[in-house]
This record gives C-alpha cells, structure tokens and sequence, in this order.
C-alpha cells in the first residue's frame, strides 16, 4: 500500500490509528481504529456527515472508547 496516493488527513488519521491499536496491544489496525480516529479527526469530515445524519456523537464515541 503507497501512502503517498492517499490525502494527508487519511494518512494522518493511519498513523493515528496505528498509534490506537497499539496503545491497546493490537497486532493489526482494525476498522474500528480506523473509524475511532476519522470520528475525532479535527477538519475530518466524518463528524459533520454523521451530525447531518442526527447520529448521537457523544453517545458513538463513548461506545468506541
């Protein structure tokens, strides 16, 4: 996989969710990482889509942690 084709938010928000996965002594980066991080990604725009939809942010978030 070449990070260089992706945006610098998504390669960002890799590192980040490699970082995640580690800290919990995971061997892979799992969807949920990945998801975890795009969700408190600062400019992301994955929080404003899910606020559209009315998905209860706070609520999402305290289920992934």
């Amino acid at each position: 996989m070449n990070l260089e084709k992706f945006t610098t938010k998504l390669q960002e928000a890799l590192v980040s969710a490699q970082s995640l996965a580690s800290e919990y002594n995971h061997q892979a980066i799992l969807p949920i990482h990945l998801f975890h991080t795009l969700l408190n990604q600062s400019e992301g725009l994955l929080r404003p889509i899910l606020e559209k939809l009315e998905v209860p942010i706070v609520d999402l978030s305290n289920k992934l942690d």
